[in-house]
């Protein structure tokens, strides 16, 4: 019994120096957001809010963009920064009212900037949140068997985000967050998305 005691005791031993190990390794790549960095971000629309299609639908989305250098503001750890994106989705929807099928299309490109907080510690996990705006192109098309209308316009949209980036190496991270989109469009909507990201930094 005292054997097999002893051999557990020397297991978590082991494991504790393994997971300690990895862990300094990680924590040695230290502040990053003083650096600029290029991301990738691909995610899916989960909730729309808004009328007609924009209250069910549900579209992945893809987005790239340039961060600036942080600077620090107040504490030590409070790293500001700015963030300039492009991103895209679309989507589309078949509407069966008896007499007839309506085909409707949205398609939008939102050009967006904003400001982006992140607490950045001697940690590879760093939590962060970001708010903006910008110019959202957007085109609307309906289809049915008598007619086709379609229209395309400019307009402006607000942006909020909030997440967390882990450092895989100083150069490479990744992120999770969440996203909301407001277009003040003719018929206005928002669109709540859940995203990853892939950071380069350089």
């Amino acid at each position: 019994m005292l054997r097999l005691a002893c051999k557990f005791v020397g297991f978590l031993l082991c494991a504790y120096g393994t997971i300690s190990t990895a862990a300094a390794q990680l924590i040695d790549t230290g502040p990053v957001t003083d650096r600029q960095a290029a991301f990738v971000r691909g995610g899916d629309i989960i909730i729309a809010d808004g009328p007609g299609i924009f209250e069910t639908f549900d579209t992945p989305y893809v987005a790239i963009g340039y961060r600036s250098p942080s600077i620090s503001f107040g504490m030590e750890h409070n790293r500001l920064s700015l963030e300039g994106e492009l991103s895209h989705f679309r989507t589309s929807e078949q509407s069966d009212i008896g007499i007839d099928i309506i085909d409707t299309n949205v398609w939008a490109l939102p050009i967006l900037a904003s400001v982006r907080w992140q607490w950045d510690w001697d940690f590879p996990i760093r939590p962060y949140a970001a708010a903006g705006g910008g110019a959202v192109y957007t085109r609307l098309s309906v289809e049915d068997s008598f007619s086709n209308f379609d229209t395309t316009e400019f307009s402006s949209g607000l942006l909020g985000r909030s997440g967390i980036e882990a450092s895989l190496t100083k150069d490479f991270s990744l992120e999770a967050g969440y996203r909301y989109l407001r277009v003040d469009a003719d018929s206005a909507f928002g669109v709540h998305g859940a995203e990853l990201g892939v950071v380069w930094r350089f």
